[in-house]
């Protein structure tokens, strides 16, 4: 099968040939439909690297299946086409970014064929393209950048304070402006720049964690590691290095691993895992919920930590699915000795509500956004004083 694959779905059939067609004058393998079940039935055996969305089509709107992707977690870049005003498909794309996607942009029909091979080749009209070279010459011209999203965790008390937080990372283009790691992750991670990157990141999070503890600052990192880098068994002694290079104890260090990385059946990553533990790092993880993890094999790998999926965490206010789903989880994962972080908490009332339920950490806007170091530390010494997000409060569960 070709490498590079696009999905193209529009109720208008000349227009999703001529977007086929252009895509695969790009190299582009295609696939089309017109009708949303059988779209995605298409996506799930084609793989793609590029989907192409109609704003407007009979049975479905694009935003509802914007928000259907997201629930799914998808990993393929996404461009919305539609014939409405332009002011609706950059909104459009906007929700599709804080939904958690990643967006290459929009088209306007009648469609520009130049916009359209621009964007399905990663490329804008000045030329820009992302790929493993621009995102190279990115690091090497310091245009990377670390943001902090605080993590709270209960007190023996039963009010809250910052415990640690997770490193996010930027992309300050010069003319691009910030990218977001939806846009560049998907197109590096199986290239050696991912390695660079993610060594970037823990450098940088743990130099800055020096820093914070100079300053009286004592919490934990999280990092993110992707999953194409557990092919070297060398990683627990490369970032084992790196926290003895700045002499921080390893268990300051948390790192994230997708459920699917975590459960894949490969002796290799659970040797990884193991010798992570081993040198006390902290292990979490991620995204839990969105896998097929058995009781079994969760009891059977190291962690210390799960997050909870945040589309479990959307619709908690209005649904008793994901409430009772989130209760069993924090009841299993306490169960099993695991603290549980709840992730994507945006409103005081859903806050009230993972509290009542008794989960150990939680992390979202609702605390804080991802923050440049400086004002993550202004946020983080008023937290250390004791002041309260709120108070361990009566919510029925």
């Amino acid at each position: 099968m070709n490498g590079k694959r696009l999905v193209c779905i529009d109720d208008e059939a000349d227009v999703r040939q001529f977007i086929c067609d252009a895509a695969e004058m790009a190299g582009f393998e295609t696939r089309q439909s017109c009708d949303a079940d059988r779209f995605m039935e298409i996506c799930e055996e084609f793989d793609p690297n590029i989907v192409v969305i109609d704003l407007q089509m009979p049975d479905v709107d694009g935003v509802e299946l914007l928000r259907h992707l997201a629930q799914q977690h998808v990993k393929y870049q996404i461009l919305l086409v539609s014939g409405v005003d332009t002011r609706i498909l950059d909104t459009a794309c906007r929700l599709g970014e804080d939904l958690g996607l990643p967006m290459i942009g929009w088209v306007q029909k009648p469609i520009a064929l130049k916009k359209l091979e621009n964007l399905i080749s990663g490329k804008d009209a000045t030329g820009f393209e992302i790929c493993e070279a621009t995102v190279k010459a990115g690091l090497e011209k310091g245009q990377f950048v670390n943001h902090y999203q605080p993590k709270i965790a209960r007190t023996p008390y039963g009010t809250w304070t910052i415990q640690g937080c997770e490193a996010l990372l930027r992309w300050y283009h010069p003319t691009q402006g910030t990218i977001m790691p939806n846009a560049f992750f998907p197109v590096i991670e199986t290239h050696p720049v991912m390695m660079d990157i993610t060594e970037f990141v823990l450098e940088n999070a743990l130099g800055q964690l020096k820093d914070w503890e100079r300053a009286g600052l004592d919490i934990q990192m999280a990092v993110n590691l992707s999953p194409t880098i557990f092919h070297s068994l060398a990683l627990p002694d490369i970032i084992d290095g790196m926290l003895k290079c700045h002499d921080i104890a390893g268990d300051r260090l948390i790192l994230e691993v997708t459920e699917s990385t975590a459960m894949e059946d490969s002796s290799k990553v659970m040797d990884i895992l193991t010798r992570f533990r081993l040198k006390s790092f902290g292990l979490s993880i991620d995204d839990f919920g969105t896998g097929y993890s058995s009781l079994k094999q969760l009891y059977r790998m190291p962690f210390n930590e799960l997050k909870v999926d945040r589309s479990f965490v959307e619709n908690l206010k209005t649904d008793r699915e994901s409430q009772i789903i989130v209760r069993s989880i924090i009841e299993l994962a306490q169960n099993l000795e695991l603290s549980v972080c709840i992730e994507g908490v945006e409103t005081e009332e859903v806050m009230l509500m993972v509290d009542a339920m008794g989960c150990d950490k939680v992390q979202g806007f609702f605390i804080s956004p991802p923050l440049p170091a400086d004002q993550f530390f202004r946020l983080a010494q008023e937290w250390s004083y004791g002041d309260e997000i709120l108070a361990r409060a009566s919510y029925p569960t």
